[in-house]
């Protein structure tokens, strides 16, 4: 197998496998592609020829995850919520990774900080806490998507972890 015609960085294998990534270079616009060709000699004078035209559109941002639980300042009694977000829409359909972000503070910079990362699971995805947090204490959370190229914007929202009136008062571990 030979690539007689085809984009830079373009291969092809002992397999006859064609094998290419495009990157922001490579992107075409309308009404233009890129030619590849690629010829297989058998060694006893047959060759065979395959030609096509390939288009490349550009990568598009997922669209920014949106949280389901716990949100809006709701008040909760486990210290060690699940985190919870609607899926991002990728008009690429990339495979999607998120990262969550926990922390007391708006500015996600304080001590309290957790950052956790996982692979998209099918309708919704969640991470579940390591650790428990601070009971009485408001939480704010952030959600994000990335496609292997590009981040969605942060979906955000808080919640309140409040003591359970029917167990034993435990502020949790001090400040």
């Amino acid at each position: 197998y030979s690539l007689v015609e085809g984009p830079m960085r373009m291969t092809v294998t002992a397999a006859g496998v064609v094998q290419w990534t495009p990157n922001e270079s490579d992107v075409t616009m309308r009404g233009e592609s890129h030619i590849v060709e690629v010829q297989v000699d058998d060694g006893d004078e047959g060759i065979a020829t395959q030609r096509w035209e390939l288009a490349v559109s550009p990568n598009r941002r997922p669209t920014m995850p949106i949280p389901a639980y716990p949100t809006d300042r709701i008040a909760i009694l486990d210290p060690m919520p699940r985190l919870v977000t609607q899926n991002s829409e990728d008009i690429d359909l990339d495979p999607l990774h998120y990262t969550f972000q926990l922390d007391s503070v708006e500015t996600f910079d304080s001590p309290d900080f957790i950052e956790l990362d996982t692979e998209e699971m099918p309708g919704f995805t969640s991470i579940d806490l390591l650790a428990p947090l601070r009971v009485d204490r408001l939480y704010y959370w952030r959600v994000k998507a990335f496609d292997g190229t590009i981040d969605s914007e942060w979906g955000r929202t808080t919640f309140w972890v409040v003591h359970d009136p029917l167990l034993p008062w435990d502020a949790g571990p001090p400040d």
